[in-house]
C-alpha cells in the first residue's frame, strides 16, 4: 500500500467519525453522504438522494434518478469502518453479494415491492418510483461503494429483458486516486458498433486559430446509448456545462463575444438535433 493511500484512508475515516459524532448519525450513513459528493463531482451520478434500507437479501443506500430518460442509479455500501487499507480487504464474494442485494431491491421494486416497505422508510418512495416507471426504464446503474480494497475490474453490463444493468464499483483506492488527482477515466468509443464504421467529419482549420472545428453526424440512438452508459461524464469538457454549474451561461457568452470572439465557436457549439 502506498503512503498516500494510507494517509488518505486515515484522514477520510477520521472525518467520517467526527461528522457522525457531531450529528449523531451512523458512520455508514455519513460515509454514503461523503461518497455521494465524490460520485457527483466525478460525474458518476447527478445528485445522491440518501436512502438507507436493508432487509433479508436486499440493500440500498442511495439513488439518483434521471426524470427525462427515466434512468436510475442505485448505490449500495459495503462499509468496513477500517482505516488501515491492509486490513480492509474486500473479497469477490462480498462484491457479488452486495451487487446481488441491490439488484434484488431493483427487481423487487419492478414487481411492486414498495408495498412491503414501511411508508415511513425512505426506500418506500424509491421502490414506488421504480414501479411507476417500470415500463419506461432503459438503464439502471448499480454502484458499489466501499472503504475497503477490492480487486479491480471493468464495469459489467447485463440485460434484464429491455433494461440494461450496469455494475461499477468504487473502493478506497479509486476514491483516493480521484481525490488526489481529479482525473476521470477516459471515454473510448468504437463508432463501428454504432455507426457501421468510423464517424465521418468535416474539418475546418483556420489560420492562426487556437482550435480546429470538426463537424460530424451521429445517429440519435447511438448518442442515447452512449449517454446511458457514460452519463454526464460525456459532457465534462463542454464549457456550457462548466458555466451552467455556476449560473453564468449568458454572462459567459457575452464575455466571450467581447473578449475572445475567436473562441466563440469552441465555447458555444454543441449538439444540434433536427428531424425531417
Amino acid at each position: 500500500m502506498t503512503e498516500d493511500l494510507v494517509e488518505f484512508s486515515g484522514s477520510f475515516h477520521d472525518e467520517i467519525r467526527a461528522e457522525a459524532h457531531a450529528i449523531e448519525a451512523m458512520r455508514e450513513e455519513v460515509y454514503v453522504l461523503k461518497m455521494g459528493d465524490i460520485l457527483e463531482e466525478y460525474g458518476e451520478i447527478e445528485s445522491l438522494v440518501p436512502c438507507s434500507y436493508s432487509s433479508r437479501g436486499v440493500k440500498v443506500d442511495g439513488y439518483s434518478f434521471d426524470d427525462e430518460f427515466k434512468d436510475f442509479v442505485l448505490v449500495v455500501s459495503h462499509y468496513l469502518d477500517e482505516d488501515v487499507p491492509e486490513k480492509a480487504k474486500v473479497n469477490n464474494s462480498d462484491v457479488t453479494d452486495a451487487f446481488k442485494r441491490v439488484r434484488k431491491f431493483f427487481t423487487n421494486s419492478l414487481e411492486g415491492g414498495y408495498k412491503r416497505i414501511d411508508v415511513s422508510n425512505e426506500a418506500y418512495e424509491l421502490a414506488k418510483l421504480i414501479y411507476e416507471c417500470r415500463t419506461e426504464i432503459r438503464n439502471v446503474k448499480l454502484v458499489l461503494i466501499t472503504d475497503g480494497v477490492m480487486k479491480k475490474g471493468p464495469a459489467e453490463i447485463e440485460q434484464l429483458e429491455n433494461i440494461e444493468i450496469i455494475k461499477t464499483a468504487w473502493d478506497i483506492e479509486r476514491t483516493a486516486h480521484f481525490h488526489r488527482t481529479g482525473e476521470r477515466e477516459k471515454i473510448t468509443v468504437d463508432f463501428s458498433k454504432y455507426c457501421n464504421g468510423p464517424l465521418p467529419c468535416l474539418v475546418r482549420e483556420e489560420r492562426n486559430s487556437r482550435y480546429t472545428t470538426y463537424l460530424g453526424f451521429m445517429p440519435g440512438p447511438a448518442l442515447a446509448d452512449l449517454y446511458a452508459v457514460w452519463g454526464i461524464k460525456m459532457l465534462d469538457m463542454n464549457v456550457r456545462v462548466f458555466l451552467s454549474a455556476r449560473g453564468n451561461v449568458n454572462k459567459g457568452i457575452r464575455k466571450t463575444i467581447n473578449d475572445e470572439p475567436e473562441m466563440f465557436c469552441a465555447y458555444n457549439n454543441g449538439i444540434t438535433v433536427f428531424s425531417k
